[in-house]
């Protein structure tokens, strides 16, 4: 694949990726703007406040890289970009040469596709993040009232601005010495659909057949029992932001780019899961109570929503599990280590 020298090779790489990137960009405009890139962080300069939407930030990182790409390209000269690999299967058939759309090309269109649906909405939940956390942080610090409100959202929106963070820095660099170039991405429907299930819009589709309710501010009769709540949601929102922070540059959904067995994942392999599900399931216990002290159907159907995001989630676990099991024995040797899938001790 990687028959031209010098610069030719360099213009083929750099030509098909910018065409690809920014034909992304461009399809990032109207009505899927506005429901993808409905978040944004306010600016203030002086008496003036502007915001930073999405769609800008996007645009603004596609000229960004580029410029970036070029000195990547040059540096990496044996490179096969994913956009080069698919521009020359169509040249193919332009030509009439009838190329096989073998594994490759399969490879490189579902890490685009990837990349392609993750990286807008992990931008755009960044500047969400980043302004829920600079806004709590104002509230905390000019009001008196609701201290451990203000309190509890400034560290959950902390927590969730870095996990955001990471797994957008990982969907838009793959360097080779960061070790954390894509070698397969998940090449099944169903770990297509488990996974795009848990993101917007599918999850709204989602919780409209199984309206499960968990709030991240659970509020209970008892104030001790509130705290305590608000207290281990936050420590397993923690877990979850750890494991973020162990996968690193390797933070991506549906790909393999190498196994990961430091912090939470030298005993669980799937830690993330195991820590938001139980804080979910924490934050949906006053609906289950709600529920029951109406009647048993409704208490059971509020238990059952719950179940069935959880079943999503181990769907998850098992289908990534089935993937990285394709290239090799290295995640053959991981569980091997690590017995536990999702529940310490257990399974």
């Amino acid at each position: 694949m990687n028959q031209y020298p010098g610069w030719k090779n360099f213009l083929a790489n750099y030509l098909a990726t910018l065409a690809v990137m920014w034909a992304g960009i461009a399809l990032c405009a109207g009505d899927f703007r506005i429901r993808t890139f409905s978040g944004y962080f306010l600016v203030r300069i002086g008496d003036i406040m502007f915001p930073v939407t999405g769609d800008e930030s996007l645009a603004a990182l596609g000229i960004i890289y580029t410029f970036a790409l070029i000195p990547y390209y040059i540096l990496l000269p044996a490179t096969v970009s994913k956009a080069r690999v698919l521009f020359s299967w169509l040249a193919g058939r332009v030509y009439r040469q009838r190329p096989r759309f073998g594994f490759a090309e399969k490879q490189a269109l579902l890490a685009i596709a990837l990349k392609f649906f993750f990286l807008p909405m992990m931008l755009n939940w960044v500047l969400t993040n980043l302004h829920g956390l600079v806004h709590e942080a104002w509230t905390l610090a000019t009001t008196a009232t609701a201290f451990r409100l203000h309190l509890h959202f400034l560290v959950l929106k902390s927590l969730l601005f870095v996990d955001v963070a990471i797994f957008t820095l990982g969907y838009m660099i793959e360097i080779p010495s960061l070790k954390n170039v894509i070698k397969s991405v998940d090449p099944t429907f169903l770990g297509w659909a488990v996974c795009l299930a848990c993101y917007p819009p599918f999850n709204g589709m989602v919780a409209t057949l199984f309206p499960w309710q968990s709030s991240d501010f659970p509020r209970f009769a008892s104030p001790t029992l509130e705290i305590a709540a608000d207290g281990l949601m936050l420590g397993l929102m923690t877990v979850y932001v750890w494991a973020t922070v162990a996968l690193g540059w390797k933070a991506s959904n549906l790909t393999n780019r190498g196994i990961t067995d430091d912090g939470p994942y030298r005993w669980l392999r799937h830690p993330a899961y195991t820590a938001k599900n139980l804080a979910w399931w924490i934050g949906a216990t006053p609906s289950f109570i709600a529920g029951f002290s109406h009647s048993i159907g409704d208490g059971w159907r509020a238990v059952s929503c719950m179940l069935v995001v959880s079943a999503l989630y181990a769907a998850r676990a098992w289908t990534e599990e089935h993937h990285l099991l394709m290239l090799g024995s290295d995640y053959r040797e991981y569980q091997a280590r690590v017995r536990c899938r999702l529940i310490p001790g257990v399974w």
